[in-house]
């Protein structure tokens, strides 16, 4: 027992001397360390935004999606999105650029996307492209509308619910609502995905793995 004791406190001090080492080569760089390219759509200030807000809030996310299907909302709900959203122009602008993107200058490259990009229009016919545009457009609108609504603006003028509306007389416009509805859906869980993930990944700055190298050698 003795060995083994002996042997652990020669690996704790070996591990003690690699820290400090490792230390000594990262804290002279840091400060003239170029910034870190941004390889993805969020930069790190909008993860971390997204980390503080719906980390572990799965509730949150939850009444997301109600607001984003037109369901009904209780007076815990309304309190949640009026403390979240109110008057919170940056959070509500990392949601747009997550449910509603548009083209950006500083998007990091390869990650330019719209809704409209997601219509293959090369492999169709003009009248059925028109369709399919047709569906876009309500898409768009219907997510513009609830995004409003998420921070406490207007009453929608789309109803979700009419989207599924199987009585219209046209059959075009019957096409084109369906399909909407359906790509909204698909859309809203991608997206409450995405923000789920994001708020549960671990990054770990420069000054941070300093940080954390200290405090494990000082154990």
């Amino acid at each position: 027992m003795a060995n083994i004791s002996w042997e652990a406190a020669n690996v704790c001090i070996h591990l003690r001397v690699l820290a400090k080492e490792l230390i000594q080569l990262i804290e002279p760089k840091r400060k003239s360390m170029p910034k870190p390219k941004q390889v993805m759509r969020f930069s790190n200030k909008e993860l971390i935004t997204i980390k503080g807000v719906f980390a572990e809030n799965d509730e949150l996310l939850r009444t997301i999606r109600k607001v984003f299907y037109q369901m009904p909302l209780n007076a815990i709900d309304l309190s949640a999105l009026e403390v979240t959203f109110k008057n919170k122009p940056e959070l509500n602008r990392i949601m747009r650029k997550c449910f509603l993107p548009e083209i950006e200058a500083d998007v990091p490259f390869q990650q330019q996307i719209d809704l409209w990009m997601t219509i293959r229009l090369k492999e169709m016919i003009v009248d059925e492209a028109s369709v399919h545009l047709d569906s876009i457009q309500i898409w768009i609108d219907y997510i513009g509308q609830q995004l409003e609504v998420l921070k406490g603006g207007k009453r929608p003028k789309i109803s979700f619910k009419e989207l599924s509306n199987i009585k219209e007389d046209i059959p075009t416009a019957k096409f084109a609502k369906m399909l909407a509805r359906n790509t909204i859906i698909n859309h809203v869980e991608q997206q409450l995905n995405q923000l789920l993930v994001l708020a549960g990944m671990k990054t770990e700055t420069p000054e941070e793995t300093v940080e954390r190298l200290q405090k494990d050698s000082n154990k």
